[in-house]
Formats: structure tokens, sequence, C-alpha cells
């Protein structure tokens, strides 16, 4: 350490924040090994505004995710069931026949494959035989 240099001198509280898995809800930091923090202790409203930012982040994915659907069924509206089924189909045995394993859906592979076949093997049969499409 070189002459009038604080101990409490070094990287920001933040540093390393990346490297660390925290709990999104936790107001809590990895020990940093400065002055005043210990693992687990509170750091004001430095954490509390990177947990804002990080659930901010959360909300605006979800709220993105909604905004591309909703789009899309404005575009396509009655037929919006039939299509997107269809195309989710069509895109995950695409992605299972390149090998990826890791999906995002809430169903795991083959299952989520087979379900939307299904709805849009239903969603062909009822615009096929003049059914209403929409179950409701």
């Amino acid at each position: 350490k070189g002459p009038g240099r604080l101990l409490t001198e070094g990287p920001p509280v933040t540093a390393g924040l990346q490297e660390h898995h925290l709990n999104p809800l936790s107001p809590t930091l990895p020990f940093e090994g400065r002055v005043g923090t210990c693992a687990g202790e509170r750091i004001g409203n430095l954490m509390s505004e990177y947990d804002r930012q990080h659930q901010g982040q959360r909300y605006e994915g979800w709220a993105f995710t909604f905004c591309k659907a909703a789009f899309l069924v404005l575009l396509l509206q009655r037929y919006a069931l039939l299509v997107l089924s269809g195309l989710a189909t069509l895109f995950y045995v695409l992605a299972s026949l390149k090998g990826v394993k890791e999906w995002r859906c809430w169903a795991k592979p083959p299952w989520v494959t087979l379900f939307w076949g299904a709805v849009f093997a239903w969603q062909v049969w009822a615009l096929v035989t003049h059914h209403p499409l929409s179950p409701f």
C-alpha cells in the first residue's frame, strides 16, 4: 500500500457482483474485504438499488414476452393459436434435431413439442371441420 492510502480505499462495493449468484430479493452483498462490511451485511441504498434494477429488468423481460405475444395475436387474430402452435412445434423439432438439450419453456422435451403439436393438430382439425377455433 502506498503512502496516504486509506484502509477503506479499493474497488467499489459493487465490484465482482457479476461473478456472484445473488438472490435478487436479498439485500446482501458478498464479502468485499473492506472496513465496515461483513458477509451478509446490508450495504445501505446501494444494494437495494441493485435489487430494484435487477427486479425491474426481470419484470421488463416478462413484459416484453407478453408484448410479443399480444402483437402476434393482434396480427393473426383468430388464427393466432393455429399459427403460433405450429411454429412452436416446427422450431422445437428443428432445435431438437440440432442437438439442443436445454429449453426455456415450462415443459421439457419431448413434452413441449408433443403439447404444441397436439394443439396445432386440434386447431387444424377445428379449421377443416368448421368447428370454432376457440374452446371458449
